[in-house]
């Protein structure tokens, strides 16, 4: 614990854990609103539904795509409010979906050096998407 008494987080596993939710769980969101992942990367994020919704007399569904759009937005703006390196990595490879050895080589890294700037760029995340859904954390405590 530091000074603040804040729990432990496990970065590994922490990393992992975001690397899921952006590969799975936001990508799902992304289909649903039946958008792409990089219309984040446009300054002006638009509310209303890009399709039809089909039997939106229900309300849960309703509910479900305001969450969805919650999420997608707010991803949009962690990934905003990141370092400069951390943005770069991850609009590259989860915005732009180009592999990791094309962004090592982009960066100019070594092997080792762009995992390891990966996974704190993945950590940094899930600190910024907390400050922007607190219910989402994807923290791994120690």
């Amino acid at each position: 614990m530091g000074v603040l008494n804040f729990p432990q987080v496990d970065q590994k596993a922490t990393a992992k854990k975001v690397r899921d939710f952006l590969d799975h769980d936001f990508m799902l969101c992304v289909r649903r609103l039946n958008r792409r992942p990089q219309d984040l990367k446009s300054p002006v994020f638009d509310a209303q539904p890009q399709g039809k919704i089909v039997s939106n007399s229900n309300e849960q569904k309703i509910i479900e795509y305001l969450y969805m759009e919650e999420v997608f937005q707010a991803v949009g703006a962690a990934i905003g409010n990141c370092s400069q390196r951390a943005n770069l990595i991850l609009v590259g490879r989860y915005l732009d979906k180009i592999p990791d050895s094309i962004m090592q080589e982009r960066l100019g890294l070594e092997h080792t050096h762009y995992w390891h700037s990966k996974n704190l760029a993945l950590n940094e995340f899930a600190d910024r998407i907390q400050a922007q859904l607190p219910n989402l954390d994807l923290h791994v405590y120690k």
